[in-house]
């Protein structure tokens, strides 16, 4: 069936980009262009010269398939089915080995960011005490750090994120004081930071650190549309900072989030587009990952923010279609039994726009769901996990997961509801959201045969 979309004719039919994506009006997006213009042309210029020199498939052979190529010195790595066999796949049991939330910490409201530490200890950021919590690797509470305010190691409430930093070191970035604070393994201060400006990377956030102190940062231009109902997508810059004396890198500006702008009488607003694109982007221990969901394709970065490598899997396109949009309203109709809520919903439902055809991989984005969460994960021995996109109705946990060399393996099926936030050699750990609304820090298990 063919997608219903009132503004389908929005999307455009190229990939983002090609060249016929040059043009532009506002004098931001053409400078982001401009200076993307090289990077993409390096990678064009890869993809079209790859030719198929290794392939891992025989006539009759159920094995993987994949071709690979070093050209200019970036690596295009295409894969058309899994490395693994039937009996290889990794297994993640439904039963965590670890769960702690308010229900067994009182002190804990919306804990975020946890890490198992290299002594096997726990930490987390706690934005409602603006604390740093460690806990003892069975799940003991040991201590607390910081503090709510403006002073030395001290955060702003509701607001920061916890990283790794090198050795056993942890640094915390408070959103709302524009700071990076170091503490050792146990809490105590270190030093504090400032992070650096960029002209072409609006007011940067730091995204990840890379195992010896290189600070992923970010920044998203939103996009513009001056008047009337409308679709516009913004850009996301990305940039290495080697040391908080040093210069900021720039990296990339890529695709942003793809929004729409709706028009009541007498209001204007706007919220993310319905199985809208954005550019999904992580950090591993030494490499940076910047996916595009317009196509399955994720470039890979060294730490110095050369490009290194380019992994391209093949997948089904899934189209928007009409069975697809009735689920979203129905699930949206059981949540409220009020007669005008219910024609609200429809109507304003009726009315959206979405995009025809669903992002290749990545969080889920629609009416209900918002799609907070990254949808690619790296882990600590050199793989990247990858979110595999589900129809609505059709709810799956499922990742696809990468080699260092970007060869895919195959699937792995996590517990549902859970996003994992650190992966290591034998274990997951990371959050999902239970009864009442409760966040829980779980770890599993990584069963690999």
């Amino acid at each position: 069936m063919e997608p219903v979309s009132p503004v389908a004719e929005y999307r455009r039919a190229a990939l983002l980009f090609t060249d016929q994506n040059e043009s532009g009006t506002s004098a931001g997006g053409a400078r982001s262009r401009m200076m993307e213009r090289p990077m993409r042309s390096f990678f064009a210029a890869a993809a079209c010269l790859l030719l198929p020199i290794l392939s891992c498939r025989e006539e009759g052979d159920p094995g993987p398939s994949f071709s690979r190529r070093d050209s200019a010195g970036v690596v295009v790595v295409e894969n058309l089915s899994p490395a693994w066999s039937e009996r290889e796949p990794w297994q993640v049991p439904t039963v965590p080995t670890f769960d702690l939330s308010g229900w067994t910490d009182p002190e804990l409201w919306l804990p975020r960011d946890a890490r198992v530490l290299p002594d096997g200890r726990l930490a987390l950021f706690n934005p409602g005490s603006c604390e740093i919590r460690f806990y003892e690797s069975e799940g003991g509470f040991e201590s607390a750090s910081g503090g709510c305010g403006g002073g030395p190691g001290e955060y702003s409430h509701g607001y920061g994120s916890l990283f790794p930093w090198r050795g056993d070191s942890l640094l915390v970035f408070d959103y709302a004081q524009r700071r990076a604070t170091i503490v050792d393994g146990s809490g105590v201060l270190g030093r504090t930071e400032r992070v650096p400006n960029h002209a072409d990377i609006p007011r940067p956030w730091i995204r990840g650190v890379l195992a010896e102190g290189t600070v992923i940062l970010y920044g998203e231009r939103e996009p513009v549309l001056e008047s009337g109902p409308g679709v516009a997508q913004g850009e996301l810059s990305v940039g290495i900072l080697k040391s908080f004396q040093d210069s900021v890198q720039l990296v990339g500006i890529f695709p942003g989030r793809e929004f729409e702008y709706w028009v009541d009488p007498g209001r204007r607003g706007r919220r993310r587009l319905a199985f809208g694109y954005t550019t999904e982007f992580v950090n591993g221990p030494d490499r940076l990952y910047v996916g595009f969901q317009d196509r399955y394709e994720i470039r890979v970065f060294k730490g110095d923010g050369a490009p290194e490598r380019v992994i391209r899997r093949q997948y089904s396109r899934m189209q928007v279609t009409q069975e697809d949009w009735d689920r979203i309203l129905e699930d949206l109709l059981s949540t409220t039994e009020d007669p005008e809520r219910r024609r609200a919903l429809r109507q304003g439902l009726r009315d959206r726009p979405f995009a025809p055809v669903m992002p290749a991989f990545g969080t889920t984005v629609w009416p209900g769901n918002p799609g907070i969460r990254p949808g690619m994960v790296a882990d600590e021995v050199g793989n990247l996990w990858v979110r595999d996109y589900y129809r609505p109705g059709e709810y799956a946990n499922r990742w696809s997961v990468f080699s260092a060399e970007g060869v895919w393996l195959g699937t792995v099926s996590l517990p549902d509801h859970f996003h994992p936030t650190q992966i290591g050699p034998d274990f997951l750990l990371g959050e999902m959201v239970g009864d009442l609304g409760v966040r829980h820090i779980r770890r599993f298990p990584l069963i690999k045969p």
